[in-house]
């Protein structure tokens, strides 16, 4: 019976030295982060906010009413006015 004992253990030491084997290959990684103070935060908003222009314009045959229907978007979403003629005009 107590042969058995390390084989309730075994899931714990594995995980154990899985964690160890990440934070080794992503140590430099990790103090970069917390010397810089950096994350790639805003990019992942911006690629999320370009994922919803993209399916907000699902179905716009025309690349001006895509443009018009995106800008008016991303205008709600900063404050811009949607009305403003700066967004509709080149």
């Amino acid at each position: 019976m107590h042969a058995s004992l390390p084989l309730v253990f075994l899931p714990l030491v594995l995980l154990r030295i899985l964690i160890l084997l990440q934070i080794r290959t992503w140590f430099d990684k990790l103090c970069d982060y917390h010397l810089a103070k950096v994350s790639n935060g805003p990019t992942e908003a911006l690629n999320n906010l370009v994922k919803r222009i993209k399916r907000i314009g699902f179905g716009l045959r025309n690349f001006e009413n895509y443009r018009i229907r995106a800008l008016l978007y991303v205008g709600s979403r900063t404050g811009v006015s949607s009305k403003s003629p700066e967004l509709i005009m080149r």
